[in-house]
């Protein structure tokens, strides 16, 4: 299983920032192998023309529309 898709697909259907500990333990992947999943999805939508961005919060990781798009999206927010 590719891990680095699991970790968007979990990102992806939570509807609260993840942990690391927690994505972690989703994947089966120790805390620094993790992070540098985390880091190489970031980098990606940096780098790519990308619409969302994977933040770090105090409560985990989340995915979050890029500011640049939030308007045109709001009111398809619920």
């Amino acid at each position: 299983m590719n891990k680095k898709a699991l970790v968007e697909a979990s990102l992806f259907v939570s509807d609260k920032p993840l942990s690391l500990q927690r994505l972690a333990g989703i994947i089966g992947s120790s805390i620094d192998d993790t992070k540098k999943i985390i880091t190489e999805i970031q980098l990606q939508l940096k780098n790519d023309d990308r619409g969302i961005d994977l933040t770090e919060t105090p409560e985990g990781f989340e995915f979050r529309i890029k500011p640049e798009y939030r308007d045109n999206v709001a009111r398809l927010a619920p």
